[in-house]
């Protein structure tokens, strides 16, 4: 639980909801930071288009104060990796196209 109720914590302490900093954000609440905040570039909003993956990442790299350099180091190696463009490529889904049945599996 502590995971998902901190992953909005910044690592400069500037997040919430508790304000934690550095290290004392647990370290997947930080993974999950970084996780969630690429998926959500990546990903058609109400008010946006998704943004290409080079472009997510360079906005990530503005915000970098936000994260564990560590893990965003990490994170983009992973992230450049030819299997990794090849899931998130294939792994998109058309909205657009999406059934209720379709989810419900009827």
């Amino acid at each position: 639980m502590n995971i998902v109720l901190s992953h909005h914590e910044c690592y400069d302490g500037s997040g919430y909801p508790d304000g934690l900093a550095g290290e004392d954000i647990p370290v997947g609440a930080r993974i999950l930071k970084v996780t969630d905040e690429f998926s959500a570039l990546i990903s058609d909003r109400p008010y946006r288009k998704a943004f290409d993956i080079d472009t997510a990442v360079s906005i990530m790299i503005d915000e970098v104060k936000n994260v564990d350099m560590k893990i965003f180091i990490l994170f983009q190696r992973l992230i450049h990796e030819d299997s990794t463009l090849k899931l998130i490529k294939n792994s998109a889904i058309d909205i657009d196209d999406l059934d209720i049945s379709d989810i419900l599996g009827i």
